[in-house]
């Protein structure tokens, strides 16, 4: 089966994360928790040149040609992550792109029902699954 790539497009913002009071002059200080927001924009065939730095882009391998769909079915996995000193809600991980619902569905109820045997950066000691987004978005040039 023939792989293409597709380049998705999001914006990512931060808020939180400062020392917690009291702990200013501390060597190990303690964090109030960050919180990341993302806003996944584009689904694009080409790879883009942002010059100005302002998107981030992640690859995704798929296993349809692009060209021959208008949508495209993002998994999103937004999950807690942390340290010792502190923890970052929010932060996602693009899972994958799916030409049907149908699929990514599918992956989106074996995340939920924790049977997902694929790299999951959600699980692990300080980590916690939020939730599981499915994220339509057309396909562009």
């Amino acid at each position: 089966m023939e792989k293409f790539n597709l380049y998705i497009t999001y914006e990512e913002n931060s808020r939180g994360g400062e020392i917690c009071e009291g702990g200013e002059d501390d060597s190990f200080p303690d964090h109030e928790p960050t919180y990341r927001e993302y806003k996944w924009l584009t689904a694009r065939k080409e790879n883009i040149d942002d010059k100005y730095g302002s998107l981030y882009q992640e690859t995704v391998e798929i296993d349809f040609d692009p060209a021959k769909r208008k949508y495209v079915y993002l998994i999103v996995v937004v999950y807690t992550t942390g340290d010792t000193f502190g923890h970052t809600c929010g932060e996602n991980y693009l899972e994958g792109a799916y030409k049907t619902r149908k699929e990514s569905e599918k992956i989106k109820k074996e995340i939920d029902d924790c049977t997902y045997k694929k790299y999951s950066p959600w699980s692990g000691y300080f980590e916690a699954l939020e939730e599981v987004k499915i994220i339509k978005l057309e396909i562009g040039q």
